[in-house]
């Protein structure tokens, strides 16, 4: 199973999602194709286990800049930062799992948002925290959530389609979730 997803991993930042076989994927593992289906139930979900395997790396680093020391606010914008820098690395794999998420059945968007409520554990102690000290007006987890994923999925965007750098699409993010959840009166230029 390690092979067929570090294989997955290989073959789609090189080529892409959809110009990567099943057969490529099994071949340069060194297994049967058959066992993709066996292990993951066909090429999707062997792409959900390379999605946890990002999710894991990219958890790390969110609650490294969580804990930088800093405004609530500043450490938002790390966390954003960060979460572009990581998206945007792997370019390909970043859209193939947005397209794919859009597509997966109901089970496997539970275990998904399972998997980011983590993730949003860490977001919400330092918008929690934004709150108490009045930098972010009384917002619920749900809007919280929603707000910061929306916008951080459609700014990524030029990432991926024009080849804006990370830094670039952070930056636009990051000024569109303040104008969001900023207090009154705290509002970025």
């Amino acid at each position: 199973m390690a092979r067929l997803v570090e294989a997955a991993e290989k073959l789609i930042r090189e080529r892409g999602y959809e110009a990567t076989s099943s057969t490529d994927i099994a071949a340069e593992a060194g297994v049967a194709p058959s066992l993709i289906n066996a292990h993951f139930l066909g090429k999707a979900g062997l792409l959900y286990a390379v999605l946890r395997n990002f999710n894991d790396q990219q958890l790390a680093a969110t609650r490294m800049a969580a804990s930088r020391p800093g405004t609530p606010t500043e450490r938002l914008a790390g966390i954003l930062h960060t979460w572009a820098e990581c998206d945007l690395a792997e370019p390909r794999m970043y859209a193939a799992i947005t397209g794919l998420s859009w597509s997966w059945p109901p089970e496997t968007e539970r275990e998904y948002a399972a998997d980011l409520a983590i993730f949003w554990d860490v977001v919400m102690a330092v918008v929690d925290e934004g709150i108490a000290q009045g930098e972010f007006r009384r917002i619920s987890r749900r809007d919280a959530t929603d707000i910061i994923f929306s916008i951080h999925q459609w700014g990524m965007r030029p990432g991926i389609f024009e080849g804006a750098d990370a830094a670039t699409c952070a930056e636009r993010v990051i000024g569109q979730v303040m104008l969001a959840i900023a207090a009154p009166g705290r509002l970025p230029d």
